[in-house]
């Protein structure tokens, strides 16, 4: 569902005004250090935290979070983060967790989240963001929607979800991970139910959290746009 333009600039206006006096926070949020493979729900969950310390320490300080790692430019999947200034699509918007940022002069100020993160199958944490959130937008000239997510009976849990990131888990029927930077469908699944499919990896910004099944495995931990003041208020109270 699309959100009143009215609506995400009152909320990043209320945000900002917190991060003004957040910037500090960065530093005293427990992030982690080392070389991860992790459990789903450690790796996905430390992957949170560097996100959300990275939101709060913004060097603009106007609460803003990296594009994906994604396997569109001539390095495929090289850790950094990749950023896009026009043009934006849902496409931008998911891929791998970026964690050595990328500072491009002339686009985005990506700094490194300092550590990547691998579930026990060794595959890299994935990563999607919603438009509002990213340094280059378009949300002045018209409605942007955050992501959403449903459950395995299609309903829904959240449709404004800031940000997701996904363990994808061992290969599934259907995926093949040989090439050299294969297509996030190679990685993430799709859940079938009543007749009804959702893909994780088809870039329409809906994504579907179910129980582990022989075509499904997908694990994922997300942060909804309501929650983020609470976030951000904690982090002032460290």
């Amino acid at each position: 569902m699309l959100k009143p333009q009215s609506g995400v600039v009152l909320l990043l206006m209320a945000l900002m005004l917190l991060i003004a006096s957040a910037t500090f926070a960065l530093a005293r949020l427990p992030i982690s250090s080392g070389y991860y493979p992790l459990d789903e729900e450690n790796a996905l969950a430390n992957a949170k935290i560097h996100l959300l310390a990275y939101l709060i320490g913004h060097e603009a300080g106007d609460y803003r979070l990296p594009f994906p790692d994604r396997n569109g430019d001539p390095q495929g999947y090289d850790g950094r983060a990749d950023c896009v200034t026009v043009n934006l699509t849902a496409e931008h918007r998911l891929g791998r967790y970026p964690w050595l940022g990328d500072v491009d002069p002339g686009g985005c100020q990506n700094r490194s989240l300092g550590i990547e993160f691998y579930d026990p199958a060794g595959e890299p944490i994935w990563y999607a963001v919603a438009e509002a959130l990213l340094e280059h937008n378009d949300c002045q000239n018209r409605a942007c929607r955050w992501l959403s997510l449903l459950n395995e009976r299609g309903e829904l849990i959240s449709d404004r979800i800031a940000f997701l990131l996904i363990s994808a888990g061992k290969v599934v029927t259907g995926q093949d991970r040989s090439a050299a930077a294969p297509n996030a469908s190679a990685f993430l699944d799709v859940y079938q139910w009543g007749g009804q499919v959702e893909s994780n990896a088809d870039f329409d910004e809906v994504f579907i959290q179910a129980g582990v099944t022989e075509g499904f495995n997908d694990r994922l931990e997300f942060v909804t746009v309501d929650e983020l003041p609470a976030i951000v208020q904690a982090a002032l109270l460290q």
